[in-house]
C-alpha cells in the first residue's frame, strides 16, 4: 500500500499503465526518511489557549505560535545534505528532497490534524 503514494522522480506519470510498470520495479527500492530537528527556546515561541476556537467538550484548544530561526534553517540544511549523502553512498540513483515544516504549519487549514486542533500561519 505504501508504494502507491511513492514518487516516480517525474519519470513516469503518477497514474494509468506506466505507473503500475514503475511502482512494480520500484516499490521495494524506495525509502523515505525524516529529521526531527531541535528546536531552540526562543521568547518569541510559545503556547496559549486559543480564546476563539473549542474542541468537542467545549474546552478552549492550545495554540501553537512559533517560527525557524537561522538555527533551525541552519540544522535541517546540514541534516538533509548529511541524509542525501547516506543514500547517495548506500546506491540511491534519485533523492527527493522536501521544506521544512509539517503538514500542520505550511497552511492555515487543517490538513492531517483533528478539527479541534489550531492550524495557525507560519511566522517567517
Amino acid at each position: 500500500m505504501g508504494a502507491a503514494k511513492m514518487s516516480t522522480f517525474g519519470l513516469v506519470r503518477n497514474w494509468g499503465s506506466e505507473w503500475k510498470k514503475f511502482i512494480m520495479e520500484n516499490a521495494d527500492r524506495s525509502n523515505m526518511a525524516y529529521i526531527q530537528k531541535t528546536t531552540l527556546p526562543y521568547e518569541g515561541n510559545y503556547l496559549d489557549l486559543d480564546p476563539n476556537v473549542k474542541d468537542p467538550m467545549g474546552f478552549p484548544v492550545t495554540r501553537i505560535t512559533a517560527r525557524y530561526r537561522e538555527n533551525e534553517l541552519r540544522i535541517a540544511e546540514f541534516s538533509q545534505d548529511k541524509m542525501e549523502e547516506w543514500y547517495r553512498e548506500a546506491g540511491a540513483i534519485e533523492v527527493q528532497r522536501t521544506g521544512l515544516g509539517n503538514a500542520m504549519g505550511a497552511s492555515t487549514q487543517p490538513m492531517v490534524a483533528p478539527a479541534w486542533v489550531t492550524i495557525l500561519k507560519p511566522m517567517l
